[in-house]
C-alpha cells in the first residue's frame, strides 16, 4: 500500500540543509508525511545548522513519520520494496554520498536506501552541495563562527555573547572567543547578543568545482528514475510533482 509519504535522507553536507528542512516543512503541514533517515554526521550537521527543531517538528513518532538515526535506520530500508512511499529523496547530498550512489556502494542507510530505490522503481530526487554552482564556483555554506577580527572581549566579566549561549558553546581564549562547534546548536542566540557583530551563521564560501564532483553529479543524472535539482525551488518542484495530487490545498482537475 502506497501513502502520501516520502523518505528523505539527509547526509552530512551543511550547503542548502536549512532551505530544504524548510521545504519538508511546508509539505508536511499539508498532509505529507516524512521519515527522516539521517547518517550519523548527517545528525550532527543537523544540529550544527540548527535544523533539529524542524525535524523535530516533521518527524513525530507516526507511522511513516519516524526519526531514523545510524545503522539502526537500516531496518527500515525494506519499506521501499513494500511501496510505503512515493519518492526517495536525498537532501543535500555531499560529494561522498553521490560517488557511493554511483559506485553503487551500500555502507550507510542512505545508501542503501538509494540502491532499494532503485531496484523498486520508486522515483528519487537528489540535490547534490556540489551542484550549486556560482560563478563556476561551488558554494559552501558555513556553519556559526566568530570573527577574530570583530570579537572583543571585555577587560572585565565574561563575553555577552558566551552568557547568552544555551549550551555554553562559546570558549573565550585569552582576548578571543571561538564557537565550539561540538556543542553547538545553530540557535543563532549569540548573533543577537553580540555587540560587535562578531558573530556570524550562514555565511557562504566559493570553492573550485572538482571534475570527478562534476562527472559523478553527471553520472548520476544518467541513472533511471533519479532527477537532480539544484535549488530549494527545484527540490519543492520536484516533489510536487510526485506528491502534489495527494496533498491539501492542491487545485483538483475535476
Amino acid at each position: 500500500m502506497q501513502y502520501c509519504a516520502v523518505l528523505w535522507g539527509i547526509t552530512g553536507g551543511g550547503t542548502y540543509l536549512r532551505e530544504s528542512a524548510e521545504v519538508m516543512e511546508g509539505l508536511s503541514r499539508r498532509g505529507l508525511r516524512v521519515t527522516v533517515m539521517m547518517s550519523r554526521w548527517g545528525a550532527e550537521v543537523v544540529r550544527i545548522y540548527g535544523v533539529e527543531p524542524i525535524i523535530r517538528r516533521i518527524a513525530t513518532g507516526d507511522y511513516l513519520r519516524e526519526l531514523l538515526v545510524g545503522d539502526g535506520a537500516m531496518y527500515y530500508v525494506g519499506r521501499l520494496a513494500l511501496d510505503r512511499y512515493r519518492v526517495f529523496v536525498v537532501a543535500p547530498a555531499t560529494a561522498n554520498t553521490v560517488a557511493k550512489f554511483v559506485l553503487g556502494i551500500e555502507d550507510t542507510a542512505v545508501t542503501a536506501a538509494f540502491a532499494q530505490a532503485e531496484k523498486s522503481g520508486v522515483p528519487i530526487v537528489v540535490l547534490p552541495t556540489e551542484a550549486v554552482v556560482r560563478n563556476g564556483k561551488v558554494v559552501s555554506v558555513l556553519p556559526c563562527y566568530i570573527s577574530s577580527q570583530l570579537c572583543r572581549l571585555p577587560e572585565e566579566g565574561r563575553c555577552v555573547a558566551a552568557d547568552a549561549c544555551p549550551v555554553n558553546a562559546i570558549v573565550e581564549r585569552g582576548v578571543k572567543a571561538s564557537i565550539d562547534i561540538s556543542r553547538c546548536i545553530g540557535c543563532e542566540t549569540c548573533v543577537k547578543a553580540c555587540p560587535y557583530g562578531a558573530v556570524r551563521c550562514w555565511e557562504t564560501v566559493l570553492q573550485e568545482l572538482r571534475d570527478v564532483d562534476r562527472e559523478n553529479i553527471e553520472r548520476l543524472s544518467t541513472l533511471s528514475g533519479v532527477v537532480i535539482v539544484r535549488s530549494p525551488q527545484e527540490l519543492e518542484e520536484a516533489l510536487l510533482r510526485f506528491v502534489g495530487d495527494c496533498l491539501e490545498g492542491t487545485p483538483s482537475n475535476g
